[in-house]
Parts: structure tokens; C-alpha cells; sequence
């Protein structure tokens, strides 16, 4: 798996098409957000249920998230999942910060 600085260990699969197996409740069902096809309404929804779980998608797939609610004027959307993230992991919070620091300021 590959290193994620912004959660300080290991990139976890889930929500990505290379998901582990669903044998334990606590393992993340194997899925990927539509933060591709810009349905980022749909994305921010699934990722909060998932959150919900504990179940927190890579860096690069909430990184992406964030910038396209900021495309679609959900800048305060972004920043709300911005904060929770930073939340929930203490390591290198500063990457946040500068995806926080760009983002357009709320209209």
C-alpha cells in the first residue's frame, strides 16, 4: 500500500476499486467515489455515510473531493470535511492546511 503523510500510515484501500475483502464488519465495503465524473454532491453524501462508519477514503480521494465541492460553490461543505479529517488524524495536518488555504473563500 502506498504511504499517505496526511494520515501519518499506510494509504488503507478502502473506497478504491481494490478494496479488501467484506468478511469483518469492520472491513470498508469496496467502492470509489464519483469525484471523477463531478458528481461531487453524490461523492461528499457517500463519504460522510462512510465516515459515519469510520471508514475514511485516501488522502488524494478526499483531497479531490474537497477541491470539487470548492468548484461548485460548497466551499463551507469543503471545509466542514476538511475538519473532520483533521480530527481524526493528528499527523502532518499541515498538508490540510494548505489544501484549506486555497480554496476560494465562501461567496
Amino acid at each position: 500500500m502506498p504511504y499517505s503523510p496526511a494520515y501519518g500510515h499506510q494509504e488503507p484501500p478502502y473506497l478504491s476499486t481494490s478494496a479488501a475483502s467484506q468478511s469483518s464488519p469492520r472491513t470498508p465495503p469496496p467502492l470509489s467515489l464519483p469525484t471523477e465524473s463531478g458528481d461531487f454532491e453524490t461523492a461528499l453524501s457517500i463519504c460522510e455515510e462512510s465516515m459515519k462508519k469510520d471508514w475514511f477514503p485516501t488522502y488524494s480521494i478526499m483531497k479531490s473531493l474537497v477541491v470539487g465541492l470548492a468548484s461548485i460553490s460548497k466551499v463551507d461543505e469543503a471545509k466542514e470535511l476538511i475538519q473532520k479529517v483533521k480530527n481524526k488524524f493528528s499527523k502532518n495536518q499541515e498538508l490540510w492546511d494548505e489544501v484549506e488555504k486555497a480554496l476560494p473563500l465562501p461567496q
